[in-house]
């Protein structure tokens, strides 16, 4: 075909021989004859997946203005999926942290556990955790359990100038008005400018 024309001229002739279909159309394919119509370009294969630029944190913060639709995966600290969009990065979490709508740290709605426990500190951690329990210590309850190994508070204030309004220790002592309920007693009520009132019938 064409031999008074350079090899590389006939080559560029070929090439636009096979690339003129595609960009007719618009619709680019790879691993496929007949990419999908809605597509720009549509990969396809059976073993084999898409693998996009991976960036650490510093590299993917160092593009200025990254354009709508951005996508890095980022492989150190927060790792996982990124995408840009206003102007501003945002991750895409797992299933495992989806679905909570948490994302501004305010909720648009009830947050239900679904009879999962919530967990004060590590995931893995099952002795401080608030949960639903049918019953507690062979005994029915069909309500809350907030429980961990020191004991725990309910108390009032603020951060800064905190209140305790009731305290129970690891070992079932419960203290009102005193963190450190006597270890001989079940029950320590002390205070210096209050008294205890009694059911009045």
């Amino acid at each position: 075909m064409f031999p008074f024309l350079p090899r590389f001229v006939r080559l560029l002739y070929v090439a636009g021989l096979l690339l003129a279909p595609m960009l007719a159309v618009g619709q680019v394919g790879i691993g496929t004859t007949s990419p999908n119509a809605k597509a720009v370009l549509d990969l396809s294969a059976a073993n084999k997946g898409l693998l996009i630029p991976r960036l650490d944190s510093v590299q993917r913060v160092a593009i200025l203005a990254p354009p709508d639709g951005l996508m890095v995966f980022q492989k150190n600290g927060r790792v996982g999926l990124w995408y840009a969009f206003g102007g501003a990065w945002l991750y895409i979490p797992d299933k495992l942290k989806a679905a909570d709508n948490l994302g501004s740290h305010t909720a648009s709605r009830a947050l239900t556990l679904n009879n999962f426990p919530l967990r004060l500190r590590a995931a893995t951690d099952l002795d401080h955790q608030l949960e639903y329990r049918p019953t507690w210590l062979g005994t029915a309850l069909n309500g809350p359990a907030l429980y961990g190994v020191g004991g725990g508070v309910l108390g009032g204030g603020t951060t800064a100038a905190p209140t305790s309004a009731l305290r129970w220790t690891g070992s079932g002592q419960v203290g009102i008005g005193t963190l450190a309920p006597a270890t001989s007693a079940q029950l320590d009520v002390a205070s210096t400018t209050k008294g205890f009132l009694p059911p009045r019938a």
